[in-house]
């Protein structure tokens, strides 16, 4: 999965619905390449720009009791990227406009 979402429940939702890998769109080609291998070779991939993130927030105490958690719509459009659909695809198929499959909300901008 290459996305511009770098919080720690999507990475973790993003597995739940099937990905293998997390890289940021911001990250270097010579990244995309290694992560790209690294899944064709049978391993998973998180970009260390978020994996320090998710484990930091798998293991404060805090987050624990009370996890953050995606909506029904944003898991709806996570599954549909993790399995390899492009936000008008996403859009066409939930029924939404492009600019909210590329950016489900939870109320807010995040």
């Amino acid at each position: 999965m290459v996305t511009a979402h770098n919080e720690p429940e999507y990475v973790v939702e993003a597995f739940r619905a099937g990905a293998s890998g997390y890289v940021l769109k911001q990250c270097a080609v010579s990244e995309l390449v290694a992560a790209i291998q690294q899944v064709l070779d049978g391993h998973t991939y998180v970009t260390p720009l978020v994996a320090e993130h998710v484990v930091a927030a798998a293991t404060n105490p805090k987050l624990r009791r009370n996890p953050a958690s995606l909506t029904t719509r944003q898991r709806e459009v996570l599954q549909l990227v993790a399995e390899g659909c492009t936000a008008k695809e996403v859009a066409n198929w939930l029924n939404l406009s492009v600019k909210t499959a590329v950016f489900p909300q939870n109320g807010h901008h995040g």
